[in-house]
């Protein structure tokens, strides 16, 4: 297959039959076979609905649905993942990427070589997040790793809770928010490396005469991984739930932490 086309999206029912449209016109014109996959991040309009039409439509349109909206980041991930094309384009949803580009995108990656793998609309504030992230690397460089997040994007999951990560001399700190969730719906493990926490949060029984006007309130599953750093004592782990709030310790392996030498001035 010559080309994939992975186009994130989120509550863009409008844009989509016109943007399908425009790319199988210029996808045909020049003889080109892709692949369209549409990964719909959560939408909360008929955006589904309007790719399952698309894709019954036309064989080349191929979507991928998240139960929740988890970032373009993770469905541009999902969609690297799935695509067969030779060469990859990255588009938005909204129109502001124009199909007729392609062809000469492909021409200068396929013929005259250049080290080129998407079309990307440029973002001052994603330019600002690389240089930051970028500069954040340098100034860790040389230091002890730190717990990375390793969650993964998992469609059988319903809500993620906010954590904070902490450390001192002596231990590395996670502290899970999750409200509701009782202790006995919490699961913690090691393995390969990676600490990961489980749970569910269930819903209140329901009361059959209540009329609902509106509800934010998050239930169901919920899971965060964490890459165990490697001067973390795996072994010796405690977690305490408390308040709605559960506190994973990692002690450090005794060798790892700093020791305070008293050098006398002669």
């Amino acid at each position: 297959m010559d080309i994939s086309i992975v186009i994130p999206l989120f509550n863009e029912e409008e844009s989509l039959p016109e943007l399908c449209s425009w790319i199988e016109k210029v996808m045909l014109s020049n003889n080109y076979s892709y692949e369209v996959l549409l990964i719909d991040d959560g939408s909360k309009d008929k955006s589904w609905s309007v790719i399952e039409e698309l894709s019954s439509k036309n064989k080349s349109i191929k979507g991928i649905k998240f139960r929740r909206n988890y970032g373009k980041s993770a469905a541009l991930n999902i969609g690297f993942q799935k695509v067969t094309g030779d060469v990859v384009i990255t588009m938005d949803a909204d129109l502001q990427d124009s199909p007729d580009e392609i062809p000469e995108l492909y021409n200068k990656i396929i013929k005259e070589k250049y080290n080129m793998r998407s079309l990307i609309k440029w973002s001052p504030i994603s330019e600002f997040h690389d240089v930051t992230n970028q500069l954040s690397n340098l100034m860790n460089f040389g230091q002890r790793p730190y717990l990375n997040d390793e969650s993964e994007v998992n469609d059988d999951l319903d809500w993620t809770p906010a954590v904070n990560v902490t450390e001192n001399d002596s231990r590395y700190k996670i502290d899970l928010e999750v409200p509701g969730v009782k202790k006995e719906d919490i699961q913690v493990g090691v393995e390969n490396g990676k600490i990961t926490i489980t749970g569910e949060r269930k819903s209140e029984k329901e009361v059959k005469n209540d009329k609902i006007h509106r509800t934010e309130f998050s239930v169901g599953k919920f899971s965060r991984s964490f890459k165990v750093p490697q001067d973390a004592e795996s072994t010796d782990i405690v977690a305490k739930f408390e308040n709605g709030i559960l506190g994973v310790s990692l002690p450090k392996v005794e060798s790892s932490k700093p020791r305070k030498v008293q050098i006398e001035v002669s």
